[in-house]
């Protein structure tokens, strides 16, 4: 197959010609992220980049095989340490590969109704060694304070509106007034429009999530941060949500 694609070769340290092993073959893995603070910005980046990736090589002709890891979010049976995975298991059964029995289920959701919903994330089965840790945690009473003081912020913001009080019920002409974002901001939310294919109906989700993010944090403005947040809790937006 004749093109012009290079990639940086972190062996070597230069960009070489692709080449693959197996011409059209190509596999891509990709380690999900693991987050143990705050969302920052950079969380959105390899979601980004090597779906940017998956589809210029569609482009070409190459038949792409995409694997995000699977195996260490709690998918084995009886939610066990050892053991054979439960994607696994089923993909065996049926014949598949593993992400295409987690897009065949997926596929039974319309995108009309994951437009509807603000939030969509994926919960994993919590391993005992969380559960029992006896670390430091946020209380849940600091937790219910910041929920009330966003809450309070979004009751004066809508004071003079009737009917309206927070974020999720905002019209068009609200959110353009109180949902505007900064350049940084703008290009994080148009690629992952744009990448993505999400509608305008998510487009206004994520918005209004993103204020409610920025209220939690006694924010004015909406930062990209706030954004890049926003966008990763719609999971079932973006194919190989599971990893």
């Amino acid at each position: 197959m004749k093109n012009n694609f290079t990639i940086y070769n972190s062996l070597s340290r230069k960009k070489e010609p692709f080449e693959p092993l197996n011409s059209p073959f190509v596999g891509i893995y990709v380690c999900g992220p693991t987050v143990y603070s705050d969302p920052h910005l950079g969380h959105a980046r390899p979601a980004i980049t090597f779906d940017l990736l998956y589809r210029y090589l569609t482009h070409l002709a190459y038949k792409v095989r995409y694997v995000r890891n699977i195996t260490d979010v709690g998918h084995l049976e009886n939610d066990a340490d050892e053991g054979e995975d439960k994607i696994e298991k089923k993909a065996r059964l049926e014949h598949l590969e593993p992400m295409e029995v987690v897009q065949k289920y997926l596929n039974r959701i319309s995108g009309p109704l994951l437009d509807r919903i603000d939030i969509h994330i994926e919960v994993v089965p919590v391993k005992y060694d969380k559960l029992s840790d006896t670390g430091r945690t946020e209380k849940s009473e600091v937790v219910r304070e910041r929920v009330v003081r966003a809450r309070a912020i979004q009751s004066k913001r809508f004071e003079s509106v009737k009917g309206v009080y927070a974020n999720a019920q905002m019209s068009s002409s609200m959110q353009r007034r109180y949902c505007q974002i900064d350049e940084a901001g703008g290009r994080l939310l148009r690629t992952a429009m744009e990448l993505r294919g999400l509608s305008a109906r998510a487009y206004d989700r994520i918005l209004k999530v993103a204020r409610t993010i920025a209220d939690l944090a006694e924010s004015d403005n909406i930062t990209a941060e706030h954004i890049s947040e926003a966008i990763n809790y719609r999971n079932l937006d973006r194919e190989g949500w599971a990893g």
